[in-house]
């Protein structure tokens, strides 16, 4: 199966070879470092880096030798002393680290994302990380 991509304004959407994830990206990702535990099931927390996130996802470097496209992990993303809790799905795994797509996020998480998605209430977003 040839590997072909296709891309639409707001929307990036991956089809890989047979056994590969596929990702559809919906939403911009920005540029951000923060901590995260990545949490898989049955399997100890690993510690990463966010290189960047948006409502529909984000990039963790992490060491990802226990991952697999498809799996669902829990995310602790660290903000100053706040912590946003997700679930998400594996969609990609590099020598650099993980792609995870959100599969849950709950309102405090949300909210975080909004603001830091539209730059609006730059105030709030300090305020939260304080």
């Amino acid at each position: 199966m040839k590997t072909s991509r296709r891309t639409t304004p707001g929307n990036v959407v991956r089809f890989q070879k047979n056994g590969d994830a596929i990702e559809h990206r919906w939403f911009p990702r920005r540029p951000a470092e923060f901590q995260v535990n990545v949490i898989p099931p049955d399997l100890p927390a690993a510690l990463g880096r966010t290189t960047d996130i948006g409502l529909g996802g984000m990039f963790v470097t992490m060491n990802a030798e226990h991952l697999q496209a498809n799996d669902l992990v829990s995310a602790l993303i660290y903000i100053g002393a706040r912590c946003y809790h997700t679930q998400a799905f594996v969609t990609r795994v590099t020598g650099q680290g993980v792609a995870l797509m959100f599969a849950h996020l709950d309102r405090k998480t949300l909210e975080f994302l909004l603001v830091l998605e539209t730059g609006d209430n730059q105030h709030e977003l300090d305020a939260r990380q304080a």
